[in-house]
């Protein structure tokens, strides 16, 4: 299931809920699911946190957000995970082969990776040179 254009922020996130329920439903009966990317970037905001991108009241303001969203139903953890980390070379490299996409988030982003790789070996995955493999809990059910 494909992620969504570059289309305004409520237009995603109501294309990313029925993305994630369209899932749900499908895994409901029995058949394997892929999502491209995290529909609701949810590790995006813990790690602008954590490098300071995020201001404390902003942080609370999207864990609230984010947890009505899991109450509801619209957000939900994959059962599995895949992490890659090319390095930050590679990613400059890929910048700059690529000037259709502007990545003026590019510098936040790649702070970012400092914080999620971590957190993926942390939780006794395996790496290798091309990326690394993470597992999440299972989804509220």
């Amino acid at each position: 299931m494909p992620e969504p254009g570059p289309w305004p922020f409520d237009i995603v996130l109501r294309y990313q809920i029925e993305r994630w329920r369209q899932a749900v439903a499908l895994d409901a009966d029995g058949q394997v699911v892929v999502l491209d990317g995290d529909p609701f970037k949810l590790y995006y905001h813990w790690a602008e946190r954590r490098v300071g991108a995020l201001t404390g009241p902003d942080w609370l303001a999207t864990v609230d957000v984010t947890r009505r969203h899991f109450i509801e139903g619209d957000y939900g953890l994959a059962d599995l995970v895949l992490y890659s980390d090319p390095g930050a070379e590679a990613l400059r490299v890929r910048k700059e082969a690529d000037p259709t996409r502007s990545r003026r988030n590019f510098e936040r982003n790649t702070a970012m990776r400092t914080v999620l790789s971590p957190v993926v070996r942390s939780r006794g995955c395996p790496r290798s040179a091309t990326g690394g493999l993470g597992t999440s809990a299972r989804r509220a059910r």
